[in-house]
């Protein structure tokens, strides 16, 4: 059941291992939200540099999304920063997102050592995962909304996106049942 800030309250399952599984699963699940902002601030990048022109075909596409990913998470957003693609709240919530998401990757565990040997601890450590989560959630939300502006000045309709992603799901099934 849910606490006052919307957690789930770790106290509610047996300490039988149930506790851990649900830290680990939390853990998971943020870093994975860390990775879709990664993701959406590459997106934010290439969309905005298609729409002007600076990259104009599919292997440039390619070609670009593999130099960003080689790129750290705070270099995305430097370059989202220099690039003026983002208001300043929106780079400001997104360092806040980076920051965090390195401390997770790096010194979550960490730093809960003692956490992890509680319910208390534990329930601690379910709700920075989520706040975290969150955090990661809003950041990327901010990029998305900016390149589904970018998109409709462009002049492509949410008719079209939502065709596209059918096409890929299609794609994805039919590579699933071959």
């Amino acid at each position: 059941m849910p606490n006052d800030e919307g957690h789930d309250l770790i106290a509610e399952l047996p300490d039988d291992g149930s506790q851990q599984h649900v830290v680990y699963a939390r853990f998971g699940l943020a870093v994975y939200f860390g990775q879709v902002l990664e993701h959406g601030l590459a997106n934010l990048i290439v969309v905005a540099e298609r729409l002007t022109g600076q990259i104009v075909d599919e292997e440039s596409w390619e070609s670009r999304y593999d130099a960003l990913f080689s790129k750290t998470a705070g270099g995305l957003v430097r370059l989202i920063a220099d690039q003026s693609h983002l208001a300043a709240e929106g780079i400001e919530l997104c360092r806040r997102a980076v920051k965090r998401r390195n401390w997770l990757t790096h010194h979550y565990f960490r730093e809960h050592v003692l956490d992890s040997m509680t319910t208390e601890g534990r329930q601690r450590m379910v709700d920075t995962a989520d706040d975290a989560r969150r955090l990661f959630m809003r950041a990327d939300a901010a990029c998305e909304e900016v390149v589904n502006q970018l998109l409709a000045k462009a002049g492509v309709t949410e008719d079209q996106i939502e065709a596209e992603a059918l096409r890929l799901l299609a794609e994805a099934g039919a590579a699933d049942s071959g």
